[in-house]
């Protein structure tokens, strides 16, 4: 038993609670169960509970033992007096208040479905990835749908709350904040870190400046990336590095760490030096891409307007000085579609919420509608369990899902184990009972 599971009980009367008495042997009756209460003081607050013949309105506090009182210093502590039931697993010492009085308590394990408590330490106990796959048959389609759709929009949200604690830093601009989160987007997890500290090292108005000329865009991204400090013959390394040179003089510019990249087991076709290149092809002749963003949301313009390649040189090569047989240097689909996802979007919805443009904010959940269901091997694991998969808004959902609720086992907040859990007490309820 743990302190979030009694809490989780005691909200849901996932308990008995039609005979239940106290210690002490005295009829109770929760009329009310009250608040939960997040901040310092009794667990809930405003509980309106019947002892015998006598109504008592005040708070809850839960224990997994009785001594935990003793042990949380509840009993040094003024805002534990408004206490009027003492609800723990296992009672194993009296409590009092400040007069002398002993606070009433409900041993609660004698009133607990067996069967709700085998099914939660089968769910947070499991090395499964996915704990309750075996279960999912307890949960209806519109649980379902309703769920994954909450999930969504809490993933939108906690990706906002990011962009807009970024929003000081990049001088109230959206276009700046923009190509940030487009920079983080481009490093494709293996190199979001390095990517995100080229775009912090170089502000977006360069970038604005020299659109129009693609060997300068290059240069400065190559530049920052720290890519243009060694010795190289190669005549395209040197026109960027000549071009570089200038304009870190120009700007003053201090570029990173070169070791801050990421080549390990990757595909050439991955490698931070073809990504730059496609991002500055992206960039290049498109400084006001966030504005275009802004005016279209459909998916196939936006998928045309992310469509773009590198330049020729990296067709034969995966870095300076390094040539490989002909590669293809575009943006794929799949990454055209993740840079769409992870950068147009949850940017986007984040200025509809700071302007307050709700239609704006409606657009952008239309378009994760209308994106095709992400395939990678979380994805791929819920879809087979029986995860609904017909759009991006469900695979944006499971990705929240796996990363705030399974991989963290908090199974009696996310509404699956819910259900799970509630229908374990239902199925023990519509047995028959023997005679």
């Amino acid at each position: 038993m743990t302190e979030h599971l009694l809490h989780y009980l005691w909200q849901h009367s996932l308990y008995n609670f039609k005979e239940i008495k106290t210690l002490d042997g005295q009829a109770l009756k929760i009329v009310h169960p009250g608040c939960p209460h997040q901040d310092a003081g009794p667990d809930f607050k405003e509980a309106i509970i019947r002892i015998d013949d006598f109504v008592w309105a005040g708070d809850i506090e839960l224990h997994v033992k009785s001594s935990d009182w003793h042990k949380h210093g509840h009993d040094q502590d003024l805002k534990y007096q408004s206490v009027v039931l003492h609800v723990v697993h296992e009672h194993d010492i009296d409590v009092f208040y400040e007069n002398g009085e002993t606070i009433p308590v409900l041993e609660l394990k004698n009133y607990l479905s067996q069967n709700l408590l085998d099914e939660y330490q089968r769910l947070t106990l499991s090395h499964n990835e996915l704990p309750c796959k075996n279960q999912l048959s307890e949960i209806t389609p519109l649980q379902f749908t309703s769920f994954l759709s909450s999930l969504a929009l809490d993933r939108l949200l906690r990706k906002q709350r990011l962009i807009l604690k970024m929003l000081p830093s990049c001088q109230e601009n959206w276009e700046e904040v923009f190509f940030r989160f487009l920079a983080i987007a481009f490093g494709f997890k293996t190199n979001t870190t390095a990517f995100e500290e080229l775009a912090k090292s170089l502000s977006f108005k360069y970038i604005q400046k020299h659109n129009h000329v693609k060997i300068q865009i290059a240069a400065l991204l190559f530049g920052q990336a720290g890519m243009l400090q060694g010795d190289c013959e190669d005549d395209y390394y040197q026109i960027l590095s000549q071009e570089y040179q200038f304009l870190r003089y120009k700007y003053r510019l201090t570029p990173i760490y070169e070791k801050s990249w990421n080549y390990l087991r990757l595909r050439p076709q991955n490698f931070p030096s073809l990504r730059i290149a496609q991002f500055a092809n992206l960039l290049y002749k498109k400084g006001d891409i966030f504005k275009r963003c802004q005016e279209n949301t459909n998916a196939d313009y936006l998928a045309s307007l992310f469509g773009c390649k590198a330049d020729p040189y990296w067709e034969t090569h995966y870095r300076f000085g390094s040539e490989i047989a002909i590669q293809t240097v575009a943006l794929g689909e799949t990454a055209i579609q993740l840079l769409i996802i992870n950068a147009v979007i949850p940017v986007l919805f984040a200025y509809g919420t700071f302007h307050g443009n709700e239609q704006l904010q409606i657009e952008i959940i239309n378009l994760l509608e209308q994106m095709a269901f992400e395939e990678n091997r979380i994805t791929k694991l819920y879809k087979e369990s029986g995860f609904p998969h017909r759009s991006a808004l469900f695979s944006q959902a499971i990705l929240e899902l796996r990363s705030m609720y399974c991989v963290k086992k908090r199974c009696i907040h996310c509404l699956i184990g819910k259900g799970i859990l509630k229908a374990s007490i239902e199925k023990l309820s519509s047995k028959p009972v023997d005679k």
